[in-house]
């Protein structure tokens, strides 16, 4: 199924179900973890087996998409009807339509722009970090701040674009005026270890003791090391016995973040208002 030119997209799994349900899998190989609940990819994958040959087969009433990755353990998925799948389908030829008529009206987001190629070029794009980047932060009222937290991931975005494809010019030999390339951070290596290693034991005394790393290691390098073995230690009492979950470190997040708020200013608030005249001297 074509709906638009330039644009196109193969499932990883599809499969026609006897019992009425269409299945459409995805497999993410990434560590950046990514939800099977209003996946715009998904839904289009979803409707391009809808509208399949094959589809004309079977009487699908149920349509479950889903999300594998492996790599960080994680599975999702999320059930349509029909109905809302051809919801979906007049909603995306509305939005082509509006792509081909609409020049002048695209509206930058974090999603559409992430791996668009050339995000670094777009003017709608680059007048809408510029604006953003202009605010007087320190006069911003809380609201403005939450609003203006959602542009960041965008400005990321077309920073990363505009780094990459200076690199990519400066690489071809295409001069761009204030800018170079010039080498990195050198590293060293040893061109023969075993000859390193004897140059040094004839002239280190504690040779092994002064030449060599030897370190216990971490939880998290012990289950990786050992589950190439094929094993599982986490969640096992003797393992939890002689393990300790630190604190991770703050950080902002969006509400709907499954992860709980944590909580300074009321925290805070409270404590004093239990505090009595000679505590507070104390």
């Amino acid at each position: 199924m074509r709906m638009a030119e330039d644009c196109w997209g193969t499932a990883d799994l599809v499969v026609f179900g006897d019992n009425g349900t269409l299945y459409v899998c995805d497999l993410k190989t990434g560590h950046g973890k990514v939800d099977a609940a209003d996946n715009l990819q998904l839904k289009l994958y979803a409707l391009g087996a809808l509208k399949s040959d094959y589809a004309l087969m079977y009487d699908i009433d149920t349509i479950v998409v889903a999300i594998s990755q492996g790599r960080i353990n994680h599975h999702d998925s999320v059930v349509y009807t029909v109905e809302e799948i051809l919801a979906f389908e007049e909603d995306l030829l509305a939005a082509i339509d509006a792509i081909a008529t609409e020049t002048d009206n695209y509206i930058p987001s974090d999603k559409g722009c992430q791996w668009c190629p050339v995000r670094a070029h777009c003017p709608a794009l680059a007048a809408q970090v510029h604006a953003a980047a202009q605010s007087d932060f320190k006069a911003m009222t809380i609201d403005a701040l939450g609003d203006a937290m959602l542009e960041i991931p965008l400005m990321k975005s077309w920073i990363k674009g505009v780094e990459d494809q200076t690199k990519e010019h400066l690489e071809k030999g295409d001069p761009i005026e204030g800018w170079k390339m010039v080498e990195g951070r050198r590293t060293r290596k040893w061109i023969d270890q075993v000859a390193a290693e004897k140059y040094f034991k004839n002239r280190v005394g504690k040779f092994q003791h002064t030449c060599y790393n030897m370190k216990f290691m971490s939880p998290a390098q012990m289950e990786k090391a050992i589950a190439a073995d094929g094993v599982k230690i986490r969640g096992t009492v003797d393992f939890d016995k002689v393990v300790e979950w630190g604190g991770g470190q703050p950080t902002v997040a969006k509400e709907s973040d499954k992860r709980e708020a944590l909580v300074y200013g009321d925290k805070a608030a409270s404590d004093f208002a239990t505090c009595d005249d000679d505590d507070l001297l104390d």
